[in-house]
C-alpha cells in the first residue's frame, strides 16, 4: 500500500473503496523485488485532504463455535509538513479442531497407526504502532515507525492412538497435551524519499527482533507400553538488520532503476526435553544477503518493455552447540533475470513475461532439533536443505472485461514434506522437509467481469496441473492429477450506500507436490451500509453450509503414507462497525527492506 509492504491483513481491511485510487497486479515482478516474490499487488490510495486529528476505529464481533472479536484503533495528526500516526489493536479468537490421522508403513512388519486428536486453542493479539513523517518540501521527506506485536496462545489436545503391527493391535495410547506459546516482534523502520537533481531516491532501513517460545507438556497412558510424561521447551530468537536503496532516472524512452539490498540475520534455537527421551539441541544460524539490481523500462508507441537483472550473494553459517558445521554452511551466488513485453493485438492487450525466482527454506526448517509430537511421531528441520529455483513464463490477455492467463513453471529442487523412519525404530515416523526432483506446473485461468448497472459479477474458472513423480513403494508414483478452480463473486450496489455480496468458490480434488488434496467448496454472503458519512456497518456469514470445514490430504513418501482429515468450524457470522473521523492515510513513503528474510523468521 503506497509503496510499503503490509504484514497484517487487517491493514488491508482498513481501506474503504473510496480511499483507493488504483490497484495494480504484477504477475511478473521485476528485479527490484526479492527473488522470492512471485506476484505483487500494489494499492495506491487517494491523496488525503485536510489537516488535524483523524480517527479510524473498527470493532468486530463474530461467532462460529465460540464468540470472538477484535478492536482496532488507527489515528493520525496532520499539520502542514508533519504527520504523526499510530495504531492499537486487540484480537481474541478461539478454535476447535478434530483431526483423524492414519499413518501406514508398508514394510516388514506392516505398521498402521490410527489417531484421533481433538484440539482447542485460544489466540490473542496485542499490537501497537507509532510513527511520524516529515516533508521538508515536495522533493524530500523522511519518516520512521516502531511496531510491537505480542501473540500469546494456549493450546490443549486429547489424543487416542491405536498401533497395529501386521494387523494385530499392539498398543492403545491416550494422551493429553497442553502448550503455552508466545510470539513477540519488535520492528523499527526508517526511510528517506526524495530527489537529487534528476534522480529519484528511496532509502529504507529495518531492524527487527523476533522471539517464538513454547512450553509443551504431554502425558501418555499406554496399555502395552510404559506411561510417559514428556516436557519440552522450544526457544527461538532472531535479529535482523536490513537496508534497501534504489535510484531511478529517466533514460531514452523510459526509466532506469538501480539499487542495492542487503540484510543480516542472527538466529538461535534451543530445544530441551527434560526427560531426555529425545536429544536436546542448540543451534545458531548467521546469514548475510547482498543484492544488486537494475531494471530498464522503455516504451515505443503502444509497445512497452521491462528488462531486469538481480544478483544475489548469500553467505550462511551453521553452528551446533557453538561448533561450526562446515557441511551445513552455504554460499550462493545467483543471477535472476526478468523480462516483460506488453503490446496490443487488435483490441486485446497482450503481456508476455519471463522470470527466474527462488524459494528459500524457512529458518525453522533448517534447524536440527527433533521435536516430540507424540510417542510415534517426531518432527525436525533439515540443515542440509537447499533453496529451490523456478523458471516462470506467463502470458496474460485482456480484452475489455475478459482476461486470460497462462503460466508455466519449472522448479528444480522442490521443497516437500517427507516421512522417514526415526533412527532404527520403525514405529516412529519423522516428518521433515527435503529437496525433491524437478517439478513442472501449468496453470490456466479465465476471468469474466462485466457490469450490468448495479450488478457487478466476476466469474473465474481455471485449472492447475503439475508433472511430478515421487518415490513411493519402491516405484515412481505420478502426481499429476489436475485441480479445477471456480469462483463466482456477485456484488449489488443498491441505493442508500448499501452493498450486497454473495460469493461462491469450488476446488476439485488434485495433486500438489507429493500431496493429494480433497475437494472443497463454500458459499459466503454479506451486506454493508454506510450512513452519516462517518459510519459503516457490515453483517456477513462465511461458509454458510460449513462445507469447507473438512480438509482431506494424503502425503506419499517412500514406503509411508500419511493421511489426515481435519475438521473445524468454518461457518461464522460477523458483525463489523467502523467509525471514521477526518480520516486520511499516512503520507509514509517507506517501502521496507529485507522483506523475504522477515518472512523466513516466522
Amino acid at each position: 500500500i503506497n509503496g510499503r509492504k503490509i504484514r497484517n491483513k487487517l491493514e488491508l481491511d482498513q481501506l474503504s473503496s473510496d480511499e483507493i485510487r488504483n490497484v495494480e497486479v504484477l504477475m511478473n515482478p521485476g528485479a527490484g523485488y526479492d527473488a522470492t516474490a512471485n506476484s505483487i499487488i500494489r494499492i495506491t490510495t487517494v491523496r488525503p485532504a485536510g489537516e488535524g486529528l483523524g480517527i479510524n476505529n473498527r470493532v468486530l464481533f463474530g461467532v462460529d463455535r465460540y464468540f470472538y472479536g477484535l478492536d482496532e484503533l488507527n489515528f493520525n495528526y496532520r499539520s502542514k509538513k508533519y504527520d504523526a500516526f499510530g495504531m492499537l489493536e486487540y484480537d481474541n479468537d478461539r478454535d476447535y479442531t478434530v483431526n483423524t490421522i492414519i499413518q501406514s508403513t508398508f514394510r516388514s512388519p506392516y505398521i498402521l497407526q490410527k489417531s484421533l486428536m481433538t484440539e482447542k486453542d485460544r489466540n490473542r493479539i496485542y499490537d501497537g504502532k507509532v510513527g511520524f513523517d516529515y516533508n521538508f518540501s515536495d522533493r524530500h521527506s523522511v519518516g520512521a515507525f516502531y511496531e510491537i506485536s505480542h501473540k500469546p496462545t494456549r493450546e490443549s489436545a486429547d489424543i487416542r492412538t491405536l498401533l497395529f503391527t501386521d494387523s494385530t493391535l499392539d498398543n492403545t495410547m491416550t494422551a493429553t497435551q497442553s502448550a503455552r506459546l508466545r510470539k513477540t516482534q519488535h520492528l523499527l523502520n526508517g526511510y528517506y524519499d526524495g530527489k537529487l537533481g534528476d534522480w529519484k531516491l528511496n532509502f529504507n532501513i529495518d531492524a527487527l527482533w523476533y522471539s517464538n517460545n513454547s512450553n509443551v507438556l504431554v502425558k501418555e497412558i499406554s496399555t502395552d507400553a510404559d506411561n510417559r510424561i514428556v516436557t519440552t521447551t522450544n526457544d527461538n530468537s532472531s535479529r535482523l538488520l536490513a537496508e534497501k536503496i534504489q535510484a531511478s532516472h529517466s533514460l531514452w524512452k523510459g526509466l532506469l532503476t538501480v539499487g542495492n539490498e542487503c540484510s543480516y540475520v542472527h538466529r538461535t534455537g534451543n530445544y530441551y526435553n527434560l526427560e531426555n527421551i529425545i536429544s536436546n539441541s542448540n543451534t545458531l544460524i548467521k546469514e548475510g544477503h547482498d543484492s544488486f539490481f537494475a531494471e530498464l523500462e522503455q516504451r515505443f508507441g503502444n509497445i512497452s518493455t521491462i528488462l531486469g537483472m538481480r544478483y544475489e550473494h548469500v553467505n550462511s553459517c551453521y553452528y551446533e552447540s557453538g561448533v561450526k558445521m562446515p557441511e551445513q554452511c552455504r554460499r550462493y551466488d545467483n543471477l535472476f533475470p526478468s523480462a516483460t513485453l506488453v503490446f496490443p493485438l487488435g483490441k486485446t492487450t497482450v503481456q508476455l513475461g519471463y522470470s527466474r525466482k527462488t524459494v528459500r527454506p524457512l529458518y525453522l526448517q533448517l534447524s536440527s532439533a527433533v521435536v516430540y509430537i507424540n510417542r510415534y511421531t517426531y518432527e525436525s528441520g533439515n540443515p542440509l536443505l537447499q533453496p529451490a529455483y523456478k523458471n516462470d513464463i506467463t502470458l496474460n490477455l485482456r480484452y475489455n472485461w475478459l482476461m486470460g492467463m497462462f503460466d508455466y513453471t519449472h522448479v528444480n529442487g522442490s521443497i516437500i514434506s517427507t516421512y522417514t523412519q526415526y533412527k532404527d525404530d520403525p514405529t516412529i515416523s519423522l516428518l521433515r522437509k527435503d529437496n525433491a526432483r524437478a517439478l513442472d506446473k501449468i496453470q490456466a485461468i479465465a476471468v469474466i467481469s462485466p457490469s450490468f448497472g448495479f450488478y457487478h459479477p466476476v466469474l473465474m474458472g481455471g485449472a492447475v496441473m503439475q508433472y511430478f513423480h515421487v518415490e513411493y513403494m519402491g516405484e515412481d508414483k505420478s502426481m499429476d492429477r489436475p485441480m479445477g478452480i471456480i469462483r463466482f463473486n456477485n456484488t449489488l450496489s443498491l441505493p442508500s450506500d448499501m452493498l450486497v455480496n454473495a460469493d461462491f468458490s469450488w476446488r476439485s480434488k488434485g495433486d500438489s507436490e507429493n500431496m493429494r488434496i480433497g475437494s472443497t467448496w463454500q458459499l459466503d454472503w454479506g451486506v454493508s451500509k454506510s450512513f452519516c458519512k462517518n459510519w459503516n456497518v457490515k453483517l456477513s456469514c462465511e461458509d454458510i453450509f460449513n462445507t469447507a470445514s473438512a480438509v482431506d490430504a494424503r502425503i506419499y513418501s517412500g514406503y509411508r503414507q500419511f493421511h489426515i482429515n481435519k475438521k473445524t468450524t468454518t461457518r461464522c457470522m460477523e458483525f463489523t462497525v467502523r467509525y471514521n473521523f477526518n480520516t486520511s492515510k499516512s503520507k509514509y513513503k517507506g517501502t521496507s527492506a529485507g522483506k523475504d528474510e522477515k518472512d523466513r523468521l516466522n
